[in-house]
């Protein structure tokens, strides 16, 4: 999680654990913690020369960030946009097309997922 959250790097996403609204607020929190953590550095008696470096870095790695996540984001299928306002996480992605699944198919795609996923749903599934 760190290391997505950090990098900034989309695809490396788990949502099978977190749904796309939770990832959204935690990559914002992490492009405002940046320049907060250059304040505090400040504050704490920092070199100015360092402080200068680390603004200039800051001022470079943000705008080209969120550049890349516009383009990410007009490149995507828009099937896919919703995902990122989501809550859904892969467990309830599971439970919801194990109990709404259209065929046995579909159904049947629940038992290759982890058994942490059958919880809440184990007795509909033996039946």
């Amino acid at each position: 999680k760190v290391v997505v959250d950090f990098t900034s790097i989309v695809q490396y996403r788990h949502p099978q654990e977190m749904g796309g609204a939770y990832w959204i607020c935690s990559f914002m929190v992490t492009m405002v913690s940046f320049p907060v953590a250059i304040k505090i550095y400040k504050i704490n008696g920092a070199d100015d020369k360092n402080v200068q470096l680390a603004w200039t870095i800051a001022w470079t790695f943000i705008p080209l960030v969120m550049i890349s996540f516009a383009m990410f984001f007009y490149n995507m299928d828009v099937k896919y946009i919703g995902t990122f306002s989501s809550t859904q996480t892969g467990k309830g992605m599971n439970h919801e097309n194990f109990k709404n699944g259209a065929n046995d198919r579909v159904k049947l795609a629940s038992f290759s997922c982890s058994r942490h996923y059958w919880v809440g749903i184990e007795d509909e599934m033996k039946q």
